[in-house]
């Protein structure tokens, strides 16, 4: 038996640690806050930490330009900040407007009025960040859970990371975005290479109210002619058909290893055979950011990305 005294001791330390910590984390973060000049944009009800560097903030409120933000809690973790290594997992609760639904600014108005749900309620989300300077590369991971619309899953590997590291050195001066500073900027981000992309979307209910109403309203059918339910059905079922025929024909599409895969996989989710959706690109070797831009004029080089859909 562990003595009820040690026990109490120990309780005691790790309350004591983690009020401490908490202390030491609100300074560091109200420290950031004004070296960004956000002191007056951002609040928080209460903010608690463990002596392992666990942050946990709640209520909090933002005002983002002419938005305002609040979510539920921020859980801040598994932080390391030196020169050579930086990493943390930050985790969103509850994020919405003031009205209690989900900011329009993620996730806009015409997305949840196309599909029949105007108002979205809050989205969860979380991201992760680990860049190692001295290999050159940082891991990035980002998930989102909107209710009634989407949840997705993204992964990426990206290279080149040290010159995110020069320019934060570069633009540390008050006027550096002057002038033809943010013309150096984008050329210096245009750099960063991307390695490896995995994504991977769930529909939530966004594509199943976008279908039914697009069958109630997009599809005519014949009085007499059977169910009106029926007829649409069929109908939507030639259509989903005619869809994946016109997709074999994208330029884009057509670069891949398999696009009857490709379209297969984009139809069954788009028409609701599938509620899930992936794209892997895997590139034999690192693709810059400038070079992934181009593509848009340049589609046969879609092929060195060895992209793959499936659902």
């Amino acid at each position: 038996m562990i003595p009820g005294g040690v026990v109490l001791a120990g309780a005691a330390l790790w309350f004591g640690l983690s009020a401490y910590a908490g202390s030491q984390a609100e300074k560091k973060l109200r420290q950031i806050l004004v070296e960004y000049d956000l002191q007056d944009q951002v609040h928080w009800g209460s903010l608690a930490a463990t002596p392992f560097g666990t942050v946990t903030l709640k209520d909090v409120s933002a005002d983002i330009g002419r938005n305002q933000l609040q979510a539920q809690r921020i859980v801040v973790s598994d932080v390391i900040d030196e020169r050579d290594r930086q990493r943390a997992r930050i985790e969103v609760t509850g994020l919405s407007d003031p009205s209690g639904h989900s900011p329009a600014i993620l996730f806009g108005n015409s997305i949840g009025q196309a599909t029949g749900e105007p108002e979205l309620p809050p989205l969860d989300f979380s991201i992760k960040v680990d860049a190692d300077y001295d290999d050159d590369r940082a891991d990035v991971a980002l998930s989102f859970m909107q209710d009634k619309a989407l949840s997705g899953d993204y992964a990426m590997r990206i290279g080149r990371i040290g010159i995110l590291r020069d320019l934060e050195s570069q633009l540390s001066g008050s006027n550096a975005m002057g002038g033809l500073g943010i013309f150096g900027a984008l050329a210096a981000l245009s750099r960063i290479s991307l390695e490896h992309l995995e994504v991977k979307i769930r529909d939530r209910g966004m594509v199943e109210r976008a279908i039914a109403l697009y069958k109630r309203y997009q599809i005519p059918v014949e009085p007499g002619n059977g169910k009106p339910a029926s007829q649409r059905d069929d109908i939507f079922k030639t259509q989903a058909e005619a869809w994946e025929a016109q997709c074999l024909q994208d330029r884009y599409i057509s670069q891949l290893d398999d696009p009857k895969q490709a379209c297969r996989a984009l139809v069954r989710f788009a028409s609701g055979r599938s509620d899930t959706l992936s794209l892997t690109l895997a590139p034999s070797k690192p693709v810059s950011a400038e070079s992934l831009y181009q593509l848009q004029s340049s589609p046969r080089q879609f092929s060195t990305l060895n992209a793959e859909i499936d659902s």
